[in-house]
């Protein structure tokens, strides 16, 4: 039986890392400058584990040193299931040194998930051990204790308590041992703790749909559950019953993937991480208080997997995984009297928070520890109503000098209203970056009139994909696609899962400057060509007659092979995924068709998460170039995970993925209306990209030269007047009158 695949299937938890070699060294921030005159600021010296050359997890920290778990699969020790594995407790100095490392599993059919820390700094964990038979209903469990030396201090089997309770697989998710040495295991839907000798004191179903997602002991020793309700909330257990108390609302518990409570023993009994900040919380009012901005503190947070406050109460103790790279990591937090820092210029960088992802916010950490004239700190609009606070902050004059921008701002309003620099003037200026180092085809498409006011560092691209035996060719018209599918058995489609309305957002997304002219503010709805693309979008059902049902779901992957439906609206973000859709879903050579159109002209675009633009208005727009450029130059850009903008990080990505790893897999996504849908496709199954796969693939990432443009406000407008068209109470050209003459009133008020 492999356990260890078993468990990986019940944990969600996804983490995108790049390898680099293992060291160990020491580096601060004692030349740091900051703007601010007076106060306390907070920053850390990280130290690399060397020697750990395995993936580590479960972090922990008692009496001066830091703990974690490793496991591997030597080579020539797999049993036929895959299950014999070496799980490893290491324990290491803060400093990195004096490492020891303790076998708790050593190749045989064990497994344990996590472990705990009691008072003393004994290891305490749940192994779990199959029979020979390999049944998940012959599971035997054991409650175990070990010295922090690696001595087993006891062994109590447990397996008819946990049977007692659990009527299926159980496995400690969470681990925790409260002040009175009880050791609580939560397992998603279970609850239990048992006696510091092994006795049950209680097990029970959580009564939970979300179940527990981690265990935490507070400062006064008592042990909270990380429990999912709409958002991750905090709840104490009682340690009699192990019922669940009131809910403690994290911060940003919307944002539930981001809460990560960490264990207190300092100055607060909680400490809480947001994703953003480091937190306390008081258990008994829920009051959050802030302690630091990883990011203004110069701290990379995806570094960051356990809090624990120094014994000398003046700092945190932080080990976890170094990003970029995959080796054990320590930050030692600290207190700086900001008196003892240099002074430098401070450049505000701003956005909504989904488009100031973790890439840019590590990239700015980096900056700040490296440049030594300036210091990025970053503002984010963190809710749905972003683009008018972001708007409010602009007629105010609190333009940031580094905006970044996402495909829903109105960035031509802004662009018209002289509010960006031409980044143009910065790039022939820069000894290190050129024109010519950046694709062609992605600057024309951001270029106006000659200027490159905003961009990007990386891309995807939008299109529509069909058998390459079937479209010949790129680009195609109405009249064309209704007669090849005319060719075809009753019932086949052109796109599957698609409605009318997705059809006609589809086609205006891909083709927006067919009918919009952001630089003169014009508009050309009442065009024929509109008209004829809202006919086409009115052939397909209504969202009504949409039929998401399991036959749906079953020929998902066979739909586009089989010839039951013709075209693919794919994103492509990376050469595997354009391989993965031709051999994981038609089976064949694909071409990029394109959107449908009157004209017949290939409708792909690119399209971008996010971009980044310097403010005409900002005081210091140099400064703001030295951090912009840095998004473009080959340390980033080679580890971008869509298509970079630089020619020479291209090619590297082409590389790489001619030569990816046999057990990866692909997961690209399809685009369904309103759904995203993906499923893997094994390269051990489907192969990887050859150097002929790689260069057709290149045809179309380096010729697309349009931008998929996204307008809510215009999306809104075109969405309420095609709704009468499409349930008959006005016709194609009524519709289209109506759209353009209310998004002409539009880009007139906003240009």
């Amino acid at each position: 039986m492999n356990i260890k695949k078993l468990v990986l299937l019940l944990l969600a938890a996804a983490m995108l890392s790049f390898v680099l070699p293992s060291c160990s060294k020491s580096y601060g921030n004692d030349t740091e400058k900051s703007s601010a005159e007076s106060g306390i600021v907070w920053r850390g010296e990280r130290t690399y584990i060397d020697g750990i050359t395995e993936n580590a997890e479960n972090f922990l920290y008692h009496d001066g040193r830091v703990y974690f778990r490793t496991e591997e699969y030597p080579e020539g020790m797999e049993s036929p299931d895959g299950s014999r594995v070496v799980l490893t407790i290491h324990s290491v100095n803060t400093d990195g040194s004096g490492l020891v490392s303790i076998p708790i599993v050593d190749g045989t059919d064990k497994y344990f998930d996590s472990f705990a820390l009691d008072g003393e700094g004994n290891i305490v964990l749940m192994e779990t051990v199959a029979d020979e038979s390999g049944s998940l209903e012959n599971l035997s469990y054991f409650l175990k204790k070990f010295s922090p030396e690696g001595n087993e201090l006891s062994s109590v089997d447990i397996t008819d308590a946990v049977n007692s309770f659990a009527d299926e697989y159980f496995y400690a998710r969470g681990i925790a041992v409260d002040k009175n040495g009880n050791v609580y295991i939560g397992n998603y839907y279970y609850i239990s703790a048992f006696s510091p000798e092994g006795k049950l004191i209680f097990g029970k179903d959580t009564g939970n749909s979300g179940g527990i997602n981690k265990l935490v002991v507070s400062a006064s020793g008592d042990v909270y559950g990380n429990v999912y309700m709409d958002g991750y909330v905090l709840k104490k257990i009682d340690p009699v019953t192990g019922e669940l108390g009131e809910s403690i609302k994290l911060s940003n518990s919307e944002y539930s993937y981001l809460s990560v409570p960490y264990s207190g023993a300092g100055d607060a009994e909680i400490y809480v991480d947001d994703g953003t900040s480091l937190t306390s919380i008081d258990p008994q009012n829920g009051e959050i208080t802030e302690i630091l901005n990883w990011v203004d503190s110069d701290l990379i947070r995806s570094e960051i997997g356990g809090v624990f406050p120094a014994e000398d109460g003046g700092g945190f103790i932080c080990p976890g995984l170094s990003y970029p790279g995959n080796s054990p990591v320590i930050t030692v937090i600290m207190p700086r009297d900001v008196s003892e820092l240099p002074v430098r210029t401070e450049i505000i960088m701003a956005g909504p928070e989904f488009a100031v992802n973790f890439p840019l916010e590590y990239q700015a950490v980096k900056f700040n520890m490296e440049n030594e004239n300036y210091r990025i700190k970053i503002k984010k609009y963190a809710d749905e109503d972003y683009l008018t606070k972001l708007s409010t902050d602009i007629i105010s004059g609190n333009i940031p000098d580094i905006l970044i921008t996402d495909s829903q701002m109105n960035l031509q309003s802004y662009i018209s209203k002289g509010l960006f620099c031409d980044m143009y003037e910065f790039i022939d200026n820069d000894s290190e970056l050129s024109r010519g180092d950046l694709l062609p085809n992605v600057l024309s498409a951001f270029e106006m009139d000659g200027k490159l006011y905003n961009f990007t560092s990386s891309f995807m691209i939008s299109t529509v994909i069909g058998k390459a035996s079937i479209f010949k060719e790129s680009g195609i018209d109405f009249d064309r696609l209704e007669e090849i599918r005319g060719g075809f058995p009753e019932g086949t489609e052109i796109f599957s899962g698609m409605d009318k309305s997705a059809v006609l957002q589809y086609g205006l997304r891909m083709s927006a400057d067919s009918f919009i002219d952001y630089k003169t503010g014009e508009c050309y709805f009442d065009s024929d060509k509109f008209t004829k693309l809202l006919e086409f979008a009115n052939t397909f059902p209504s969202s009504a007659e949409l039929n998401f049902d399991d036959g749906f779901w079953s020929r998902l992957d066979t739909m586009y092979s089989d010839g039951s439906t013709l075209l693919m609206v794919p994103m492509i973000s990376c050469y595997g995924d354009y391989f993965c859709y031709e051999r994981g879903y038609f089976g064949d050579t694909v071409t990029t068709v394109g959107f449908p159109s009157v004209s017949g002209e290939p409708g792909s675009a690119i399209f971008v998460n996010s971009g980044f633009a310097i403010s005409a208005r900002s005081d210091d727009p140099d400064g703001a170039w030295q951090f912009v450029r840095t998004l473009l130059l080959p340390e980033f850009q080679n580890e971008t995970g869509d298509f970079p903008v630089r020619v020479s990080a291209l090619e590297n990505k082409a590389k790489k993925e001619m030569n990816v790893s046999d057990e990866d897999s692909y997961s690209p996504i399809i685009s369904m209306g309103d759904w995203s849908l993906s499923s893997t496709k094994f390269i051990s199954e489907i192969g990887k990209p050859a150097k002929e796969d790689i260069d057709r693939i290149n045809a179309l990432v380096t010729s697309v030269s349009r931008l998929e443009l996204y307008n809510s406000t215009i999306r809104e407008i075109v969405n309420e007047e095609a709704s009468a068209y499409f349930a008959g109470s006005r016709s194609a050209e009524q519709a289209a009158e109506l759209i353009q003459n209310r998004v002409k009133l539009y880009l007139n008020e906003n240009s």
